[in-house]
């Protein structure tokens, strides 16, 4: 079995790797491991020291010990004590743009996953398995479903994000991005490929500072100029041997990838549609599949 729960631990393996979540005391899902299968729980690695003038939780009754904005998060959210790159952001009528997403449920599906009115990864053999896991806003019934798809012969996870609106108001996302993907060291060099008309994909290979690295196009489509898709790598990782992990979307509109080394020396990377300019209105009973 490609996915496997227990005790709120989600453990997604392939060929080369274990992919790992924990839903946590207050409902929120860590981002505990991602790299070579050890077949146990690997939570204990998170282990943060007391950081003070660090935001908390409503519901965390003014903890010193825990707060958003240290922790390894799947797919973090902004507004809600976490102050690195959000992967949602939402407004709704009162103006509020704060979301905070709690754990609500989990489906394990035979198949890979489909998006709706989008370009997706498939399986003809139908030998995969996806993984729904379902959040619900603690003020507005607003869901937000993650799927991840795992194709264990090829060493890749796919991703994706389904916001799906269950208030009595519109309510206006501004930005959604597909993946992001939190590392607990920041010692890697980023790889990207830039180029233009005729002389595309041009390698370039950079060293990580704090702060944020962004690539992207605004053209409406992922272009010449820029493609989208970035690879975190060890510093003497090459193209036989090394650690590495890669980011493609799989979408030719017009995207952005951010990686933030943040103040723990953490790496946060996200990618997705470009949200500079997007505005989407979603109505009562209405959702938004991100690519």
């Amino acid at each position: 079995m490609s996915i496997q729960v227990r005790d709120q631990v989600f453990s997604l393996t392939t060929n080369g790797s274990l992919y790992q979540m924990k839903v946590d005391q207050y409902g929120i899902l860590n981002h505990t491991w991602y790299g070579p299968n050890t077949e146990m729980d690997m939570s204990y690695i998170e282990d943060y020291p007391e950081i003070s003038f660090s935001a908390n939780l409503w519901d965390t009754e003014k903890s010193r010990m825990y707060s958003l904005n240290d922790c390894l998060l799947e797919y973090p959210c902004g507004g809600i004590s976490d102050f690195r790159e959000p992967t949602l952001l939402l407004r709704v009528p009162d103006g509020s743009s704060s979301l905070d997403l709690r754990y609500y449920s989990y489906e394990i599906l035979d198949g890979k996953y489909t998006i709706e009115k989008l370009p997706a990864s498939f399986d003809r053999d139908q030998k995969t398995q996806s993984l729904k896991i379902t959040f619900k806003d603690t003020v507005y019934d607003i869901f937000v479903y993650w799927l991840y798809g795992i194709f264990e012969e090829e060493n890749v996870i796919t991703r994706s994000v389904t916001i799906r609106n269950m208030t009595p108001l519109e309510i206006q996302v501004k930005k959604a991005v597909s993946a992001s993907l939190d590392l607990p060291e920041s010692d890697y060099e980023v790889i990207h490929f830039h180029g233009r008309h005729a002389m595309e994909r041009l390698t370039e290979r950079t060293s990580l500072s704090h702060g944020t690295f962004s690539i992207g196009s605004r053209r409406g489509q992922s272009s010449h100029q820029h493609n989208p898709g970035i690879i975190l790598a060890k510093k003497n990782t090459n193209e036989t041997s090394g650690e590495a992990y890669g980011m493609l979307l799989v979408y030719s509109g017009g995207f952005e990838a951010d990686i933030e080394k943040d103040q723990l020396d953490q790496i946060r990377a996200t990618i997705g549609l470009r949200s500079e300019n997007f505005r989407w209105q979603l109505k009562p009973g209405e959702h938004l599949c991100a690519p």
